[in-house]
């Protein structure tokens, strides 16, 4: 009379075992890690690929006109109120 073991048959000594097991240790946080890693790369890659045309990761476009925009106010010769005006209209509101 032979029985067939089922699948999770001493299940509990092979846990065991393998968690002394140094090298198995090793490799499988190597693994963990390395599949992480290609997960992050994946979703990267897609989202860059997916999104808006690619800018440096730096400043906006919009900050960058707006800085633009505030240095030449600044470096002006005479006072230019209505420019000023516009300018601060330019300008993002709080964050809500």
């Amino acid at each position: 009379m032979s029985k067939e073991r089922s699948l999770f048959h001493g299940w509990r000594a092979r846990t065991h075992y393998l968690t002394r097991n140094r090298l198995f240790l090793l490799r499988t946080a190597a693994s963990i890690i390395a599949s992480g890693m290609i997960i992050a790369s994946v979703i990267v890659i897609g989202a860059v690929s997916h999104g808006e045309p690619k800018q440096s990761p730096g400043v906006s476009l919009e900050l960058s006109r707006l800085h633009e925009e505030f240095n030449r106010l600044q470096h002006e010769p005479t006072p230019q109120p209505r420019q000023l005006a516009i300018w601060l209209r330019m300008l993002p509101g709080p964050a809500a």
